[in-house]
């Protein structure tokens, strides 16, 4: 890739940024933009426009020569999670918290030997884990692996530093040599031979992405466009559901965020200011879940065509909800009725479940009528059909459905291996799946109609 091109990439990001906050956008993935931005000014930074025609393996080489070592790993633990297929068995938190006492004291010094990964770099990536990759490393940032080698990291050199982090990802071996292959290339580890490397495809693939996310943010919507979407999600959810019962729920999983990680940032607020109001508190809150919620994407697009958009539309539905003043009133309340500190663990469960209870279905109930009512005009133009909208039919209670039809159904289902379509259809929980899908295209229209 050209340096030109680095540097024009460069520039759309410094543009996008302050697109969104001239405009105030504020569900704009502004830190995934910035995370990007910190990768292509590293690389323009070796690569001076002079040496615009050098090779690229001399570039790449010269590229990852000026990465931190906290960037290696971080670009580690993202393609070992996201960007490659690995089956590997996941390592049991219990092991690593035997294994790494076990190993240290082999590999430690008795003095500080390097600078260069600190103890604030492995506690910001066991919360990279827990907050960006989820789940699937849950092994690792549920096991004490944090806490034991944080203050440990300083002592140990870097001939080691796999022995260690290589829980990160595992122990896979294929990882573990190319984090070696990278230490060689920074100069912190013996040189070997050179082997192949380049980064024009990863680069590439950043600026595909970024280009898309912009696309999805700033350009209009036609009835067409939308019209294919939702048919296109549709369609996937319709052809998958009956031999991956599962999918749905992996779905919403993926947008949901966890307690711990709330009550980490009550607890930092707190720390800040004892008296925080309930407004900048929760503000600071659903910041903190708008981008959980982009940083997702890359998962949910495992699992669902038009991520990117599935993700605009909910927190287009939240901008024009009154979720968040609902949320503030809420953390009032307990506040005044606990106290500030008492109320802490509180506050936290009461934010999650209501974010969380947000990206499934009901967000649709808190949008303002208006709204609602421009994105219903819009939908008979689009020829698309979405549930009544007006106060009556979205503040009606669920249809209960007949026990003994429920236990029939359960019955059934539990007699034959795989499900067939018409009895998961007949489950109670199947009503909530054609309500997400007229949940995302109420988000689809609000957003068209901007």
């Amino acid at each position: 890739m050209k340096i030109q091109n680095i540097q024009e990439t460069i520039q759309l990001i410094d543009e996008a940024i302050a697109w969104s906050e001239e405009k105030n956008v504020r569900t704009f993935p502004k830190e995934v933009f910035k995370a990007y931005r910190r990768k292509f000014a590293k690389i323009n930074e070796v690569a001076p426009e002079n040496k615009a025609k050098s090779a690229s393996k001399a570039v790449a080489r010269d590229v990852v020569s000026q990465l931190s070592v906290f960037d290696i790993v971080l670009s580690l633990i993202d393609a070992y999670y996201d960007g490659i297929s690995i089956k590997d068995t996941a390592i049991s938190y219990a092991t690593i918290n035997q294994r790494l006492p076990e190993i240290l004291p082999q590999v430690k010094k008795s003095k500080v030997v390097q600078n260069y990964i600190t103890e604030d770099d492995i506690i910001e990536l066991g919360e990279y884990l827990q907050t960006v990759i989820g789940v699937k490393a849950a092994n690792c940032y549920q096991s004490d692996f944090c806490k034991i080698l944080a203050p440990a990291i300083a002592y140990v050199p870097a001939t080691a530093w796999s022995s260690v982090l290589s829980f990160l990802w595992n122990d896979n071996a294929n990882v573990t040599k190319v984090f070696e292959s990278l230490l060689e290339r920074c100069g912190l580890l013996e040189q070997k031979a050179d082997g192949p490397m380049t980064t024009d495809a990863e680069l590439k693939q950043m600026q595909d992405e970024l280009n898309l996310i912009l696309q999805v943010y700033k350009s209009p919507k036609s009835k067409e466009y939308i019209q294919k979407v939702v048919s296109d999600i549709q369609a996937l959810l319709d052809r998958d559901i009956e031999n991956n019962q599962e999918l749905f729920g992996k779905i919403q999983d993926c947008l949901m965020i966890k307690s711990d990680a709330v009550r980490k940032i009550m607890y930092q607020a707190y720390e800040e200011q004892a008296e925080m109001p309930s407004d900048v508190l929760t503000a600071r809150i659903v910041d903190y879940w708008i981008q959980y919620i982009n940083n997702h994407v890359k998962e949910l697009n495992t699992m669902l065509p038009h991520a990117e958009e599935v993700v605009y539309a909910l927190l287009t539905i939240f901008q024009n909800s009154t979720t968040e003043q609902t949320l503030v009133e809420g953390v009032t309340q307990y506040q005044e009725s606990y106290g500030i500190s008492a109320s802490e663990y509180a506050v936290a469960d009461y934010m999650t479940f209501e974010l969380n209870r947000f990206v499934t279905t009901y967000g649709r109930t808190t949008m303002d009528y208006d709204v609602l009512q421009d994105v219903q005009a819009l939908a008979e133009k689009c020829k698309l059909k979405i549930a009544d909208v007006s106060p009556l039919a979205i503040n009606s209670k669920p249809q209960r459905q007949d026990a003994k039809q429920a236990l029939e159904v359960l019955e059934k289902s539990a007699e034959i291996e795989q499900a067939d379509m018409v009895t998961i259809m007949n489950m109670s929980l199947w009503d909530s799946f054609p309500k997400w899908i007229n949940f995302i295209t109420i988000g689809l229209l609000a957003i068209a109609n901007k």
